[in-house]
């Protein structure tokens, strides 16, 4: 059984394995696991293997096949799939069914990609845990959210790539918490009409792979212009951290992401400290902004269904109710101080390196967290180092580094500068090479 979309595709190009075949293999996977694991919502098993065979009929008879050609794909069910059930992670949507797909599967389907399934999100892609999916490595311990059914899923074999969205971190929470990568591109290089919003102005989209080698064929793909974002050319960079940004870092992310500066130091990278600005300054305004466009669209779309949001989401968007429209106007001055700090950062150095999180996957029945400056809230502990790039909108990897004999670990952010995709993703495929085989 493959467990990288590269090593497939190579396979399937050089006749050593057929798309039906592999995708059969994914189902009977499905089949015995996702019992128990709930991380899809709706498994697509009879269009999975029509759209199989027939790349296989084709490729028989010389025909063309696309550049993912069989590649299983778990698509997060906030984003629409035509003749499936795209629920959000919301029960009063368990009966919407897509007329039609999103663009960015259009552009799947085009490469040949074989849509598998939909991932379980959590409630309207609001939170970090997705409590509904159990993790395949750690049971009682969290898979993040609000991509975690799609992380899952790749953590678990379901499939070769998941997509997910991100607008405080939901790839790359997910991505670090079931020790996958994840990818967050630069903001508007993906379409997202046919996606579910959450607030318009920081959702992304974006590829959840079990390698950093297998962002690139899936970007390609979603960004056909992605290969023409690789950034300078010279082999060796600066990359820059700030120690304060992560400061609340427990022990074992600090090692892990001391582990990375190190990887990178061996490459022959120089690493230099920068000034971010502080998590819980974005934070702030983050918690204003976001929920804003939350509300803007939920109380429009959904106005007669608050009795039906988990409470989590009620709180989100209680929030909205609540702010008055200045704070929504002081959020946005905010963040465009932030942007700017992150710009001077960029012109000191190539790349920002941060952890992913500053704490190990919690338990599903952990309300709050221990950090090195004490404890706060899950969710806060899950978004406060990734929300920052939703709100600038700079490309970021999250790659795990280290796992654990419990099957968790830590994971750093490698970011880029604005439309220099490609340029963090070979850095990420560098360090991944230099990483070795995860432990645990």
């Amino acid at each position: 059984m493959y467990d990288t979309a590269h090593l497939y595709l190579d396979d399937f190009r050089t006749g050593q394995i057929t798309s039906t075949e592999f995708v059969s293999r994914c189902l009977e996977t499905i089949s015995k696991r996702n019992p128990s694991l709930h991380a899809l919502s709706d498994v697509l098993e009879d269009r999975a293997l029509a759209q199989a065979e027939d790349i296989d009929r084709r490729k028989r008879e010389g025909g063309k096949t696309g550049r993912l050609a069989g590649l299983p794909v778990i698509i997060k069910d906030l984003v629409d799939v035509e003749g499936a059930h795209c629920k959000a992670g919301l029960e009063f949507l368990k009966d919407y069914v897509a007329r039609q797909d999103a663009e960015l599967v259009k552009r799947l389907r085009a490469a040949d990609a074989v849509i598998l399934a939909m991932g379980e999100t959590d409630s309207g892609a609001f939170l970090v845990r997705t409590p509904q999916t159990t993790h395949p490595n750690a049971p009682e311990h969290v898979v993040g959210g609000s991509s975690g059914g799609s992380a899952a899923a790749v953590a678990a074999g379901f499939g070769l790539a998941g997509i997910g969205t991100d607008t405080g971190g939901s790839i790359r929470i997910p991505a670090a918490c079931c020790s996958i990568a994840g990818f967050k591109p630069t903001y508007g290089r993906v379409p997202l009409e046919g996606v579910r919003p959450l607030a318009w102005s920081l959702d992304h989209a974006g590829p959840l792979v079990n390698s950093a080698a297998d962002i690139a064929p899936i970007q390609a793909v979603l960004d056909p212009q992605f290969d023409s974002t690789g950034g300078p050319t010279r082999g060796q960079f600066v990359l820059g951290h700030d120690p304060n940004y992560y400061a609340d870092a427990v022990p074992e992310v600090r090692q892990a992401f001391d582990h990375a500066l190190k990887l990178a130091e061996s490459l022959g990278h120089e690493v230099r400290e920068v000034s971010l600005p502080s998590p819980d300054s974005v934070l702030a305004f983050h918690m204003i902004n976001l929920t804003a466009e939350a509300g803007a669209y939920h109380f429009e779309h959904f106005p007669d269904q608050w009795d039906n949001y988990p409470e989590g989401v009620r709180q989100a968007l209680d929030i909205a109710k609540r702010e008055p429209a200045y704070r929504y106007v002081q959020a946005e001055r905010a963040r465009q101080g932030a942007r700017q700090q992150v710009s001077r950062a960029f012109k000191q150095v190539d790349f920002l390196l941060a952890p992913t999180l500053p704490v190990l996957p919690p338990r599903k029945s952990d309300e709050t967290v221990e950090t090195a400056k004490g404890s706060i809230p899950v969710l806060q502990a899950h978004i406060s180092y990734t929300c920052l790039f939703d709100q600038t909108g700079h490309p970021a990897v999250s790659l795990p580094i280290h796992r654990n004999d419990q099957g968790l670990g830590a994971s750093v952010q490698i970011v880029a500068p604005l439309d220099e995709d490609k340029a963090a993703v070979d850095l990420a495929v560098a360090l991944e090479e230099a990483r070795g085989p995860l432990q645990g």
